[in-house]
């Protein structure tokens, strides 16, 4: 499930205007009947994405709001759910507008603006035209008195389903799995007779710690019980039911039998308990918990710092404290000996187990993002199973440990978190954005002769773009690239035993782009990545000196040709070949260029 997280900034969109305002006429909303007004300025921001109603232009996108419309108002509301809608055509589409409340989210309707982006294709995020539709919205709405200077965006919205409409609610008619006092080995007990039906529900939390796994649940609800009947003289544990970070309810006393909760309502009202502590205050596990080596750092931070970078760290599966805090010990040895960095680099990190770990901690620069680590606070997500979202724990924390550092002083109340939350890759930084060029030429295999192969197919879409140069001579006209992209096949087919080419194109200073083995073979150009990420390779070397503009212009535009055929995911992280194995490609002078390139990733 994707997990998009989108927080905009207020600050430096001075010029940012809202392009194309399609207004309600012009999608053909029908009449608005909604009278609820809202009290401008707003001080919240929601932010939904609609799925399923993929569109590419004005025309097609108006046929999908008429179909929203119609489908909320047969649910019984007044109009459309949201203010303003974003399309995929990069369109802001007018909902029910400035003035009148939505009805996008539950307790917020009456103080937020609701904004929503539909029109992507299933399983992608919005177009770069719909993001910068959005920011210049946002701007616009701040600079015209419609949303606070210093709006709060809850965070943390999910993806997949993407805060569809919200549905009038139907009655779940089975019961959620109960995990019986027999299975967690409760004691026996004799406690008075609850008077039914209860005509309360007390909401609790337990304090102390949480559990993200039956197993650790189970012992925590006997602990509990434990606690009530030995040292607080109760008959039993003191709840009806228990509910654990792994989604299960735990019987307490149950449906029948008072608890020991809340004096006055014990025999009239069900207690629910949360296990653990949900302050706001986030539980962070300290560098000397989870075994850190002592910090060299030296670079401080002043703070408050404006910006939080949040990314996340792939490989490093754990789901509680003692394999979390193994995993973190091999990273900050990566970290030191392998990066040559001082430590993590990261100010804290978020395990999937829901706790936060002290990275290098709230005074010290980190080594995350180039360009923002003396301004910024890195705070990275990791435990996770490859290709699947923190866990709503891990979610939760990160939240917390976000507006801890605003109450404390470490973050301004108006940060900026530049980051589009996406599937896997996770946060890629926001990078300026290409413009979509038509795919360039490329020069086929049959066209410079390749001898023919039978490799492994590559799993598509890729999520890398590798950068290499070849080394060796360069070409500056295609019968000379030809020739020297069939020598680099021998080469590697020959001497190198490979079973082809080894990179999936080639680029010329000639402005060709010519094909290796393709989109979907597996190339030979980096342990670990030849499935996964796409090698382009330029023809030279350029230690020295950098390809030319023809080769460069020719590169860029077939990585986004890539992601237009579907070949690459949209939020590819782009990386040089020395950042992904210990070698002297692409070579200094190339490696200079592609690091102002969008998705670059050192």
């Amino acid at each position: 499930m994707l997990w998009w997280l989108l927080v905009f900034s207020t600050l430096g969109l001075g010029a940012w205007g809202v392009s194309t305002m399609v207004s309600r006429k012009q999608w053909g909303a029908d009449a608005v009947s909604c009278s609820a007004q809202l009290a401008l300025p707003v001080g919240f921001l929601i932010t939904h994405h609609v799925p399923g109603l993929e569109c590419h232009n004005q025309t097609s996108c108006s046929q999908r709001l008429r179909e929203l419309q119609g489908h909320h108002v047969r649910n019984g509301w007044c109009d459309i759910a949201y203010n303003f809608l974003v399309g995929d055509d990069g369109g802001v589409y007018e909902g029910v507008g400035w003035n009148v409340q939505g009805v996008h989210t539950q307790g917020y309707n009456n103080i937020s603006l609701g904004l929503a982006f539909f029109g992507t294709s299933k399983g992608h995020s919005p177009s770069p035209a719909a993001l910068s539709a959005m920011e210049g919205l946002i701007s616009s709405a701040v600079r015209k008195g419609h949303l606070s200077p210093v709006y709060v965006q809850p965070l943390f919205v999910k993806g997949e389903s993407c805060l569809s409409p919200q549905q009038n609610a139907s009655v779940k008619e089975a019961c959620p799995l109960i995990v019986q006092r027999s299975a967690w080995d409760a004691r026996e007990a004799h406690c008075s007779k609850m008077n039914q039906p209860a005509q309360y529900v007390i909401i609790i939390h337990t304090m102390g710690r949480t559990c993200n796994k039956s197993d650790e649940c189970r012992v925590l609800v006997q602990d509990i019980q434990s606690f009530f009947m030995d040292r607080s003289d109760s008959c039993d544990i003191g709840y009806n039911f228990l509910v654990g970070q792994d989604g299960i309810i735990y019987e307490g006393v149950g449906w029948s039998v008072q608890g020991s909760h809340t004096p006055g309502y014990n025999d009239i009202a069900l207690g629910l308990a949360f296990m653990g502590t949900f302050s706001g205050v986030p539980t962070i596990v300290s560098r000397k918990e989870w075994g850190a080596r002592s910090l060299t750092c030296r670079a401080e931070l002043t703070r408050p710092v404006a910006y939080v970078i949040t990314d996340q760290i792939t490989g490093m599966e754990c789901e509680e404290q003692n394999a979390c805090s193994q995993k973190l010990r091999g990273l900050q040895s990566r970290s030191v000996y392998t990066k040559g960095w001082c430590d993590v680099a990261y100010n804290f990190l978020v395990g999937n187990d829901g706790r936060v770990y002290e990275g290098v901690g709230w005074n010290i620069q980190g080594m995350h993002t180039q360009g923002y680590n003396n301004i910024s606070l890195g705070l990275a997500f990791f435990g996770n199973n490859l290709g699947s979202s923190p866990s709503p724990t891990a979610l939760s924390a990160a939240e917390d440990l976000i507006f801890y550092a605003i109450k404390k002083g470490h973050l301004s109340p108006r940060y900026i978190q530049p980051l589009l939350l996406k599937a896997e890759s996770c946060l890629v930084p926001h990078q300026p954005l290409m413009p979509r060029k038509a795919c360039p030429n490329i020069i086929t295999r049959s066209a410079w002769e390749a001898r023919q192969t039978h490799c492994p197919t590559m799993s598509l879409p890729a999520k890398y773009v590798v950068i290499i140069h070849t080394a060796g001579a360069t070409c500056n006209v295609s019968m000379d690239c030809r020739i020297r992209v069939r020598d680099i096949q021998s080469y590697h087919m020959d001497t190198q035993n490979f079973c082809d080419i080894g990179y999936h194109f080639l680029v010329g200073q000639d402005g060709g782009v010519y094909e290796g083995v393709g989109w979907h073979t597996q190339g030979s150009h980096t342990y670990g990545y030849n499935d996964i990420g796409l090698g382009i390779a330029f023809i030279g070397n350029f230690v020295e000196k950098p390809p030319n503009a023809a080769a460069l212009e020719a590169a860029q535009n077939l990585i986004q040709c890539s992601v237009v055929k579907g070949h690459l995911v949209p939020n590819y992280l782009l990386v040089g070949h020395s950042d992904v194995t210990n070698i002297l490609s692409p070579g200094r002078a190339l490696y200079n260029i592609i690091k102002t390139w969008p998705h670059f990733r050192q």
